[in-house]
Parts: structure tokens; C-alpha cells; sequence
């Protein structure tokens, strides 16, 4: 019998086997209240010794002393920890002691993506669907955030279970904007900002897309367009674009990072910067279109072993 199927039975049993058949002094049972929090969290399965229930709307949940509690959502276990006055995520994980463990950041993504309402910031709510959902279902949270985000059994859960949410199912909630709610939650200072890095080998790399290829066009006689790939965060792509006194063409930014960005680049410095950057193996191909100004133009591709790139 799954865990969660005991709730009637050891509610029942709670409230009235905990007398002594032969008539003497009842056995008593020091128990407790906390409050689970990543934003108060709603509708979350707990289990304390013999008190089984879900969290209420403010996240509390009652606990066995001395025992330790574990929270579940249908049969996906999240963790489990000492009793305290207020857990969350950062309780259940063992070992961990850092809001930005992946462990701890993989159960507050979770966690924060089945809030009802998709907004964390007003409490999170696990309905009864999401519970009956993930009857029969488990996850790992015990691996890095990209290997819980690129699993296809997570995303395939999370598109499940956020079925019946107010805004359809939803996609897996970042690393960096759960561990940003959670430590608002717990109230620690905000994330540091990152230091970008700012040296003209790193923002072509940054344009390097997945084929190894950096693909530059000769946008006029004075400046090029790049393209920035779709796993560089829009920040750091604002910090370089700045640094070079770059100018957007065009960009779609998506939660935090960029869909697809193209920026004009003056020619001169990132021309000689190019240079440096074949010369120091960085890409094994670049292609230079050249467009014309009548409808023509081609593509010339510079290969392997090419020590410079000149015009």
C-alpha cells in the first residue's frame, strides 16, 4: 500500500488508538506545528510519525517530536528533514546547507512551476489534481539543474500535472528564478550579480552557435552583424553590448536569456579582434556573407587551418 493510501486509516487510528485497552493512562504524544515555505505551499502530502496530512493554506503541517517528517506530492517524495518551526526546501535535502544545491533548487523549481495560479510570489498551491497526477510518478531531484531540466521525464510530469492550472501546462520554472523566490521567501539578501565577462574572446564564443560555426555578415562598411546563440543569458548579452558600444538589431529575450539576439558591430575593433580569435583556435570555420546591394552576393567559407581572417 502506497504511503499516502494510510491517510484515513492513520488519521482514524490517530485519533482514537492512541487510548489503553486495559483502562490505564493514555499514551501521549508530544507533537508540534511548523510551516513550510517557499512562499507558504499549499495543498503539500506530510507525514510525521503517525500524522499523515497536507500543509494548509498558510503551509502549516502538525509533527511527531523527536521524529522526522517527509513531504510528498502523490507518490513523487521531495524530502524529508528534522521538524521545525518553518522548512523549506533547503530542510528536506540532506546534507545541503545553500539555497543555490542544485538538490534544493530542482524541489523549489518543482515546487514553484505546480503553484495553481503560476505565481509563487502570492503562496503556492498543489491542488488535488496535481496530487492524483502524480499518483504512481517519481522524480529525481538528486542531479545538476541542466540535467533536471533537459530531463524528458520531468518536463513530461510538470506538462501533466500543470494541466488543469489556470494558465495550461507550463514549462519547468529556471534555476536562477527559483533560487531568486526562494530566497525572497526565506528572506536573504538577493542573488549577487554576476561579474560578466567582458574580453572580446568570450562574447564570440558567445556567438559561436551550435554547429561551431561563427556566422558574421557584412552588414555595411562600417559595422557587422552577429548573432548571439540561445543559451546566453540577456544580462551578460547586455553587459557586452554595452562594453563594445555594440547596437541591438533585433532580440527576443524569454526568462532571463535570449530566444535569439543579432547586434551591429563596428566594424574596425571587432574586426582585428577576429583575428586574434582564429588565431587562437576558438572556431574552426567562419562564414562571411556579402551581401548586394542589387540581389546578388554569395558566402565564402574560411576552413581549418586558416591563421587569420582579413578582408
Amino acid at each position: 500500500m502506497k504511503m499516502h493510501g494510510k491517510l484515513s486509516l492513520l488519521l482514524m487510528l490517530a485519533l482514537t488508538g492512541c487510548g489503553n485497552q486495559g483502562g490505564g493512562s493514555p499514551t501521549t504524544v508530544d507533537t508540534g506545528t511548523g510551516q513550510f515555505i517557499d512562499s507558504a505551499v499549499e495543498g503539500l502530502g506530510y507525514q510525521s510519525g503517525n500524522i499523515l496530512g497536507l500543509t494548509s493554506s498558510d503551509g502549516s503541517f502538525q509533527f511527531e517530536q523527536a521524529l522526522t517528517i517527509r513531504f510528498f506530492i502523490g507518490d513523487i517524495m521531495l524530502g524529508e528533514g528534522i521538524p521545525a518551526d518553518v522548512m523549506s526546501p533547503l530542510d528536506i535535502v540532506a546534507g545541503s546547507s545553500d539555497v543555490s544545491d542544485d538538490h534544493v533548487l530542482n524541489v523549489a523549481r518543482f515546487l514553484q512551476t505546480l503553484d495553481t495560479d503560476n505565481d509563487p510570489t502570492n503562496g503556492i498551491t498543489i491542488s488535488a489534481f496535481v496530487r492524483q497526477q502524480a499518483m504512481g510518478k517519481t522524480v529525481d531531484f538528486g542531479v545538476s539543474t541542466a540535467e533536471f531540466g533537459a530531463s524528458g521525464n520531468v518536463q513530461v510530469i510538470v506538462a501533466e500535472l500543470t494541466a488543469s492550472n489556470n494558465s495550461g501546462p507550463q514549462s519547468l520554472v529556471s534555476a536562477a528564478a527559483a533560487e531568486a523566490h526562494l530566497r525572497e521567501s526565506l528572506g536573504m539578501e538577493p542573488m549577487p550579480e554576476p561579474v560578466p565577462d567582458l574580453s572580446l574572446a568570450h562574447l564570440l564564443e558567445l556567438c559561436r552557435p551550435p554547429s561551431g560555426d561563427i556566422l558574421i555578415s557584412i552588414y555595411t562598411e562600417n559595422g557587422i552583424i552577429v548573432e548571439f546563440n540561445d543559451s546566453v543569458l540577456l544580462a551578460e548579452a547586455n553587459a557586452l553590448v554595452e562594453y563594445y558600444e555594440l547596437t541591438w538589431e533585433s532580440h527576443f529575450p524569454v526568462d532571463g536569456g535570449l530566444k535569439w539576439g543579432v547586434v551591429l558591430v563596428p566594424g574596425t575593433r571587432l574586426l582585428e579582434g577576429l583575428q586574434t580569435f582564429e588565431v587562437l583556435c576558438l572556431v574552426d570555420r567562419v562564414d562571411i556573407n556579402f551581401p548586394d546591394p542589387v540581389g546578388g552576393g554569395g558566402t565564402v567559407g574560411i576552413g581549418d587551418g586558416v591563421d587569420g581572417i582579413f578582408f
